[in-house]
């Protein structure tokens, strides 16, 4: 629980120092990023500070592409 909050304590100083030069210089598309890379990054330690189980991104993968790969099996077999 302790590390949990201290990890987004942390990126709540990191933002806090980050975003208003971000926002002053106008850099939207970069400020967007950054908040979006640094939510993911946030959500992802705590789940690893926390021992959640993650699914791997290789299983959205390999659910798009069977099909594909099932056509080409058929295909050319």
């Amino acid at each position: 629980m302790f590390g949990s909050i201290f990890v987004v304590l942390v990126a709540l100083m990191i933002s806090v120092i980050e975003l208003p030069s971000l926002i002053r210089k106008r850099w939207s598309r970069e400020t967007l990023l950054y908040l979006l890379l640094l939510i993911t990054g946030t959500t992802l330690s705590v789940l690893a500070i926390r021992l959640t189980r993650i699914s791997s991104p290789l299983n959205f993968l390999i659910s798009i592409y069977k099909p594909l790969i099932d056509w080409f099996a058929y295909f050319f077999h």
